[in-house]
């Protein structure tokens, strides 16, 4: 962890990085895949959360009808498994105007669980955010999103540029 973004030589934000300013909320401006567009004002956001242990996003019947691949929640836990490993491009646009694609992948659940890695995280395990419907869908970028790729974190108040604060990777 490096505080104090951009005061010394060997903490600035990492090039080629897109720095997204985010809402009053903690939230992405907005995050949309497959013609479902996440925002504060009409699903609870788009947000990262190093917390969350998974990838949260939509439920299995809107997404079998935008991938084209049944994904279902797994029988035995809270989970997708998909028969096969979805690949999903979500544009992610800050507050500050940016936008870039970012590609989640997303795993049957069963398989890495029973894959004997003894593994405790899985950098593509991935959930149902809700229900059906924008009201109850979020997008959670949780712990998965992190691995491989740094993250730079900007706190509210701390940029003029971005007063809510911003996520840059």
């Amino acid at each position: 962890m490096i505080f104090g973004i951009g005061t010394q030589a060997n903490n600035a934000i990492p090039g080629g990085a897109t720095v997204y300013g985010i809402d009053l909320s903690g939230n992405f401006a907005s995050a949309q895949y497959h013609g479902v567009t996440y925002t504060t004002a009409n699903s609870m956001g788009s947000f990262l959360d190093s917390g969350s242990n998974a990838l949260y996003i939509l439920d299995p019947v809107t997404l079998t009808s935008a991938t084209g691949i049944n994904t279902v929640d797994c029988a035995d836990n809270g989970y997708y498994c998909p028969n096969s490993t979805l690949s999903l491009p979500i544009t992610l646009a800050g507050t500050n105007g940016t936008s870039g694609v970012v590609t989640l992948s997303i795993a049957n659940a069963d398989t890495l669980f029973s894959a004997n890695t003894n593994n405790a995280a899985f950098a593509n395990l991935g959930g149902d955010s809700g229900g059906t419907g924008l009201a109850t869908d979020y997008l959670d970028l949780g712990m998965p999103f992190f691995f491989g790729r740094t993250v730079v974190t900007g706190i509210s108040g701390t940029s003029s540029t971005n007063p809510n604060g911003y996520w840059a990777f």
